[in-house]
């Protein structure tokens, strides 16, 4: 499971198991808001949203180097973001038209 929390005083996610009694993991610390969304079907990624003027949605790998790779990036309000049940299709909300629309691209996204 994964959680948001400002308890040092910065805004992090951190991940505990489910049914375990200890340590809370800490995957990474921001100056923005953070919002864990949503796991990659094989539990390796992370997908999380931030508020950052906008509203943009990350990738986060849960092993390795834990470096974010940005999925959207627009001047609009994105979230809401959801994978398909084989991991190659993400979807969204956007505002992009001026209203909340759903739109689709492949995953992962290779920036």
């Amino acid at each position: 499971m994964v959680f948001r929390s400002d308890k040092g005083g910065q805004m992090a996610l951190y991940r505990v198991g489910i049914g375990t009694a200890g340590d809370e993991e800490l995957l990474m610390k921001s100056d923005v808001n953070l919002f864990p969304e949503s796991f990659t079907p094989d539990g390796k990624t992370l997908i999380y949203v931030t508020t950052t003027g906008s509203r943009d949605v990350f990738a986060l790998p849960l092993s390795g180097d834990r470096i974010s790779i940005q999925i959207t990036n627009t001047a609009f309000i994105e979230g809401f973001p959801k994978l398909s049940p084989d991991g190659r299709w993400f979807a969204y909300v956007s505002n992009e038209s001026g209203r909340d629309e759903i739109y689709a691209q492949s995953f992962p996204v290779n920036h």
